[in-house]
């Protein structure tokens, strides 16, 4: 009976997924056809690749893998019955995930806290006078992991020619805390300036 409920539920997924896939693929070749956009098909401009990843890194299939072998494991090599397994594997997976948010929430802490004694130090430097590219550099030798390769990715790029503003707004796609979003707004503010 169980069997029968995880199969259904299974496949209830599959159903529901594959209905999400084709009503996303028809919206877009509706879209295409209305705006023009361009298909998979043509050539685009590759994007340099980033030597930086996002931040801050997330795990979101461990949980459930994690619970999923754990109910298994139990399942399969102990002989438990289904249920004790099922409900182990549960346990594991939402203790893992709790852990797993708990760990990303102080490592956003950690960063957002070296943000504001980098906003710090460059709101210093303006003051004394100094110009915004050496303000960011001042900022970014008193920095320090996880923050600093962050600000040495935008450092560099604008160094090698990149558009300054281009460079500080792209810095919310690999930290995606609302306090980088209004730091590289202010930022991208104070170079039109």
């Amino acid at each position: 009976m169980l069997t029968l409920v995880v199969f259904g539920a299974w496949a209830a997924t599959m159903v529901y997924l594959w209905y999400a896939h084709r009503a996303r693929q028809l919206s877009l070749r509706r879209l295409e056809a209305l705006v023009d956009l361009p298909t998979d098909m043509e050539v685009l401009p590759e994007q340099p690749q980033r030597r930086v990843r996002p931040f801050p890194t997330r795990y979101q299939y461990a949980p459930p893998a994690l619970g999923l072998l754990l109910a298994a494991v139990l399942w399969l090599l102990l002989h438990l019955p289904i249920e004790i397994a099922v409900a182990a594997g549960v346990l594991v997976g939402v203790l893992t995930f709790l852990v797993e948010a708990q760990v990303a929430e102080a490592r956003s802490a950690t960063i957002e806290m070296q943000l504001a004694e980098a906003i710090d130090l460059l709101v210093g430097s303006l003051r004394a006078g100094a110009s915004l590219l050496s303000a960011f550099d001042s900022a970014l030798q008193e920095s320090s992991a996880p923050l600093k390769p962050y600000l040495q990715e935008v450092a560099g790029r604008i160094r090698l020619g990149d558009d300054p503003r281009a460079a500080v707004t792209d810095l919310p796609v690999y930290v995606p805390l609302e306090t980088f979003r209004l730091f590289a707004t202010s930022l991208a503010i104070h170079w039109e300036v």
